[in-house]
């Protein structure tokens, strides 16, 4: 699913979801 995210759209879902954009190493969260 994530796979098919760009960064763009993945950044915003992660926005989106918990509000956490900010968080580093997010990326490796998911």
């Amino acid at each position: 699913m994530t796979e098919k995210l760009t960064g763009a759209a993945r950044d915003a879902a992660i926005r989106d979801l918990n509000g956490w954009a900010e968080v580093p190493g997010r990326d490796a969260i998911i």
